[in-house]
């Protein structure tokens, strides 16, 4: 490892410090880290750097921008606020029926629901769908909502890491190793077990509300009429669902075509945000008393390329940079890393904690597009493979900014009056509940794919 990689490492641990006692966000933290790597690298390594970060964010924002799309054209036809509604009154039911504690309730649909749609459509598909939910519910049972958001972005890692389409370093693992959808049977099974475990932990942060049986039926009643209550747009609802379908589903089979079918996803995603918009639904849109139309109802819905926004962007720009920079050959982190696995004889343990350090430090995509080759020529075997995934899965869940989904989830709790997730209000949790996630990955993970 050169003077540089220390140094940079340095430079790391100084942001980060500096972002956990809130002096800047990450929006500010993150680039401000990609420039110094860009600085202390070599030039030639520098702008290789600068080339693949950018050739890597590029995609990750078409991607990315397609879901988001989706998922707030999803908010705005008040289909999450009638699924939270339903989520809801299956809590409060179960609680006067079941006699199960609100606390261990709220956190068990809501993050069930959340590992179910990573497993299924993405992780950062989920994050986006399942964070709205989970702030309502939570509000609605007076529960504060930060541990139950915490936890929703570990269980999107937990559903993404279990099926081979379920995120990107899944993607990259499988064409390296040659997997199949069958082969991620196993670590299915070893995901549900660290999910009810991570069920159980988020229900021991959150104090009970004192409501009695009748107060909740009460609250349960009051899901019940406000669902009824509330007028869903099913014009927007199932065109933004059929446009989630086209920039999900078929790549999965299609891989070769993915950028064509996120183009047909995001152009039906526009047309349905300009059908519907309050415009053109009626086709006179809302008048005011003197004839005129009414600007503010025709603007209220925002611009769809703009789902992202600015911040999450650039934050996730710099994230891409700084992970080329540090898995670079001139800065030799990589080397040292491959050079301890080999006098390890790369056991489970060892390729996890690897992998969740070099995740930590960087990004889950980033690090498994790095990793991957090193890890298969050391060990051809899937049991490497799964090593790597528990690891990178694991390090995602460490840091806001070591997985996407966690940019995406700062982004969309952004808006929120109380429950905003920041960098500093995961810290803990995250580090905490990560470690202890690489531990239990470890040990079972060494049971399961023996040599």
């Amino acid at each position: 490892m050169t003077i540089s990689a220390i140094f940079l490492l340095v430079c790391i641990l100084a942001v980060f410090t500096a972002m956990a006692r809130q002096k800047f966000g990450p929006e500010i933290g993150m680039p401000l880290l990609a420039l110094a790597a860009l600085g202390l690298t070599g030039l030639t390594d520098a702008e290789r750097a600068l080339r693949s970060g950018f050739e890597h964010f590029a995609y990750i924002a078409v991607v990315f921008t397609s879901v988001a799309m989706a998922a707030h054209l999803l908010r705005d036809s008040n289909a999450l606020k009638s699924l939270g509604m339903v989520a809801g009154q299956a809590v409060g039911v179960a609680a006067v029926r079941l006699s199960l504690p609100l606390r261990i309730g709220v956190p068990a649909i809501c993050l069930t629901l959340t590992w179910m749609l990573a497993a299924t459509l993405h992780n950062t598909t989920s994050i986006l769908i399942t964070a709205e939910v989970a702030y309502l519910v939570c509000t609605l049972f007076d529960l504060p909502p930060g541990p139950v958001l915490n936890g929703c972005l570990i269980a999107s890692n937990l559903g993404g890491f279990s099926t081979r389409w379920g995120d990107t370093p899944n993607l990259v693992e499988a064409k390296t190793w040659g997997l199949v959808h069958a082969d991620f049977l196993k670590i299915l099974c070893v995901n549900l077990g660290c999910e009810t475990l991570l069920i159980f932990g988020v229900a021991a942060l959150l104090a009970s509300p004192k409501m009695s049986k009748a107060e909740i039926h009460v609250v349960v009643q009051n899901f019940a009429r406000s669902r009824e209550e509330t007028s869903v747009n099913w014009h927007l609802a199932l065109g933004a669902l059929v446009g989630l379908l086209v920039v999900i589903v078929p790549p999965i089979y299609y891989p070769e075509l993915e950028i064509r079918f996120l183009a047909a996803g995001m152009l039906w995603l526009c047309l349905v945000s300009w059908r519907t918009s309050p415009r053109n639904a009626a086709g006179v849109g809302t008048v005011n008393q003197d004839g005129r139309r009414n600007v503010a109802d025709e603007q209220r819905r925002e611009n769809p390329f703009a789902a992202l926004g600015f911040n999450t962007l650039c934050t996730l720009c710099a994230v891409f940079v700084l992970a080329e920079v540090l898995g670079g050959e001139h800065m030799g982190i990589a080397a040292t890393l491959k050079s301890w696995l080999q006098t390890t004889g790369a056991p489970v343990w060892a390729v996890a904690t690897v992998s969740y350090l070099g995740t930590l430090f960087t990004e889950a995509a980033s690090w498994a597009n790095a990793a991957s080759g090193m890890v298969h020529s050391l060990d051809p075997s899937q049991r490497s493979a799964m090593a790597l995934g528990a690891g990178i899965c694991a390090g995602s869940s460490s840091l806001i900014t070591a997985a996407s989904a966690g940019v995406l989830l700062l982004h969309q709790t952004a808006r929120y009056p109380r429950g905003q997730v920041t960098f500093a209000s995961y810290l803990w949790f995250g580090l905490s509940a990560s470690l202890l996630m690489l531990v239990y990955y470890s040990v079972v993970l060494s049971l399961v794919f023996r040599r």
